[in-house]
């Protein structure tokens, strides 16, 4: 993995955290947390969380 997508990559991972537990903490509501989740792979093309876009598995874990 090149330096620049190592990069996007944390900057995704790192947003995606924030966002997660903005979620738990019941500030923004699941719909919010999966829209924002798509603007983060869309703005940091991450090439691993990429894979991530569409899938509630995330929140589905989280909820058990």
């Amino acid at each position: 993995m090149k330096r620049k997508d190592a990069e996007a990559e944390t900057r995704y991972r790192l947003g995606n955290f924030i966002m997660l537990n903005l979620y738990k903490q019941g500030v923004i509501t699941r719909e919010q947390y999966l829209e924002i989740r798509d603007r983060l792979i869309d703005e940091y093309k991450p090439i691993i969380g990429g894979l991530e876009r569409g899938l509630p598995w995330i929140l589905d874990e989280l909820e058990k």
